[in-house]
């Protein structure tokens, strides 16, 4: 049972290392990413909800890419990605019946 097991690697705190600082560059700064709370009251209006989670997954991802070390922030991508692969699928050969 994978989601069992993952729910009990999930870790209050977690450390990583920051990406180095590219001279000429802003320094890289130390962050902390915050999971707390709930979505707070039952979103009647979808696309408040849609526009909401857009803004935070954006929030997340600049501040990732901005923070890690590339080949952390490649691998997190590939694994998330790989994750969600099958809402990605595709039935091949659906619109050769139409040709």
């Amino acid at each position: 049972m994978v989601a069992r097991e993952e729910a009990d690697r999930v870790m209050d705190t977690i450390i990583v290392s920051k990406a180095a600082h590219t001279p000429g560059a802003r320094p890289v700064r130390d962050i902390c990413i915050q999971i707390t709370g709930g979505t707070g009251a039952v979103w009647s209006n979808l696309a408040d909800w849609d526009d909401r989670c857009a803004e935070q997954a954006m929030e997340i991802e600049i501040t990732l890419h901005m923070s890690l070390p590339g080949g952390v922030y490649d691998r997190l991508t590939g694994l998330m990605l790989a994750r969600k692969a099958s809402h990605f699928a595709v039935a091949h050969g659906a619109g050769e019946a139409a040709l």
